[in-house]
């Protein structure tokens, strides 16, 4: 079970875009070798702008989000108003995720 899933709200922890919420758009994830790598696309986050061509004349330019590591996001806990950290355990023979700082189940 992934601690991150899609549709979460998370919050950017690291770099340029560090403080800012948004939306899981997609998890990722790529075996290079041996290192397993998961990422995410979370909305409005690493923008870029991405030239398209066109059959007819002129281009165009598309923004696009690309992925970052899910290392460098955190869940935003709404009824707390911060990022928090996430567990998970054994409820009932199933796999739940729970915050470790409240510890409710999500």
């Amino acid at each position: 079970m992934n601690k991150i899933i899609k549709g979460d709200t998370v919050c950017v922890i690291t770099g340029k875009y560090k403080g800012k919420l948004g939306s899981v758009l997609k998890v990722l994830y790529s075996i290079n070798g041996t290192i397993k790598r998961k990422m995410v696309i979370v909305s409005g986050v690493n923008v870029c702008k991405v030239k398209t061509k066109s059959k007819t004349e002129g281009t165009n330019f598309v923004e696009k989000e690309l992925p970052i590591d899910v290392s460098n996001v955190q869940y935003w806990n709404n009824n707390l108003k911060k990022p928090v950290k996430l567990g998970i355990k054994n409820v009932e023979n199933k796999k739940v995720r729970f915050c470790k700082v409240s510890s409710e189940v999500i």
